[in-house]
């Protein structure tokens, strides 16, 4: 997926019988940490709960649904942006209604 705000991953592979993912490299510090240590005003707050939902919505665009959505998997740089990580538990969307549709 290429987009603003989720981190890229250049490569998914095999080595010496272990696997490996290359991803993009990114300045900043987990979400969680980042409030501990800042007070955001409530626009920042706001800018950075947008970014994370544009990006959680283009990978259900692409049929990924991340699993894993905590302060810890998401990144926020030194300019704001945040970054979601960690789709290593991510799954397919088979069946996009499961996700539209309540259960």
């Amino acid at each position: 997926m290429n987009h603003p705000n989720i981190c890229t991953i250049y490569e998914i592979g095999e080595a010496d019988d272990e696997y490996f993912i290359a991803m993009e490299l990114i300045e900043g510090e987990p979400l969680d940490r980042y409030l501990s240590r800042h007070r955001p005003d409530l626009q920042e707050l706001l800018e950075m709960g947008i970014q994370i939902a544009d990006a959680l919505d283009a990978a259900h665009s692409k049929g990924v649904l991340h699993r894993d959505i905590k302060p810890g998997n998401i990144l926020i740089t030194p300019r704001g942006q945040a970054k979601i990580l960690e789709f290593g538990l991510a799954k397919l969307m088979a069946d996009r209604r499961t996700v539209e549709q309540p259960t």
